[in-house]
């Protein structure tokens, strides 16, 4: 997958936004926006399992 830097402004406290793919988090006020207003789709919860399966196993061996 390609990651863009986005910049955007915070809805909340106006401040200057970078972000990766849409996606958003405030260091002023920690402000968030939802993972479905990024310029990518969900990642669906396989793959994510498949990704925490992995870290829980390598830490239980």
């Amino acid at each position: 997958m390609l990651l863009e830097i986005t910049r955007s402004t915070c809805p909340c406290c106006h401040a200057d936004d970078d972000g990766i793919n849409g996606r958003y988090a405030c260091a002023l006020c920690n402000w968030v926006n939802h993972w479905p207003e990024g310029h990518t789709g969900d990642p669906s919860s396989t793959h994510r399992n498949a990704h925490l399966d992995h870290a829980v196993g390598a830490v239980h061996r």
